[in-house]
Order: structure tokens, then sequence, then C-alpha cells
């Protein structure tokens, strides 16, 4: 059986010289184009863009002047703070996660592709069903 020869392209050759300069209009990174032509996001905004908490979020407040919470140090150790919240605060932080829940299956490992689709099946869930990735598999929904 014979070898076939696959001529392969010089690595010295020059690349051939361009017939014609690039038309300028039509770069498509034309950064000048999408600054005018998109709102200016934060970071934060660009990864939150289609979901609820970007609309509800709140300005930040020091919690300590507001009365809301409470830093006393163990045995006077400033090293050893404990910290004290105001009840209703406390709801207002745990609303969100009310309806959540954090699974671990014990024996085996499962993929989140996995898990996603088997609780689907057996939950039958009427809206959308988040599932997050909490590693040592662990899995919040």
């Amino acid at each position: 059986m014979s070898a076939l020869s696959v001529p392969f392209p010089s690595l010295t050759a020059a690349p051939p010289a361009p017939t014609k300069p690039p038309d300028p209009s039509s770069h498509i990174h034309d950064t000048e184009f999408f600054e005018a032509n998109s709102p200016r996001l934060s970071f934060l905004e660009s990864l939150m863009r289609d979901q609820e908490c970007a609309k509800k979020r709140q300005p930040s407040v020091d919690l300590v002047e507001a009365g809301v919470v409470q830093i006393d140090f163990v045995g006077g150790n400033r090293l050893h703070p404990s910290f004290e919240l105001d009840k209703e605060y406390y709801k207002q932080l745990c609303a969100p996660w009310r309806d959540s829940l954090i699974l671990k299956l014990l024996g085996r490992e499962i993929g989140y592709k996995a898990l996603h689709a088997h609780l689907l099946q057996i939950w039958q869930p009427k809206g959308k069903l988040d599932l997050l990735d909490l590693g040592a598999g662990c899995f919040l929904t």
C-alpha cells in the first residue's frame, strides 16, 4: 500500500496581498455603532437583564446605622463578632428562598441535566423548574 502525499503550503511563504483595502463600513465589530445604538448597562444589569430581581434591586443601606443589625463582640473580642438581625428584616431576606429546596442524592452521583429531567418527570411542575448546582452533590431548586 502506498502512502498518499498531501501537499502542505509553505510556512515561510507570505500570504497573498489583498487586491483592494477593506471597506470600513463593513466592520462588524465597530464599537462606535454599538455604543450609539445600545443603552449603557452595568455588568450586573447585563447579567441579570431578564431576571425579575434586576427590577427589584434596592440601593445599598448601612444596616447598622438603620438599626436593623446589631453587632456584639463575644467576650469583648473584636475578632469574634455576633450579629443580631431584626425579625422583620430577616423575614424579608428569607422570602425569596421560602419555596426552595436543597437536594442531595445519597449513595450515588447524578449530573445536572439528568437530575433536572428526572425532577421534571416526577414532579411535573406547572411552571418553570429552576435548578442550581451548589457543588458537593447538592442542588438548589
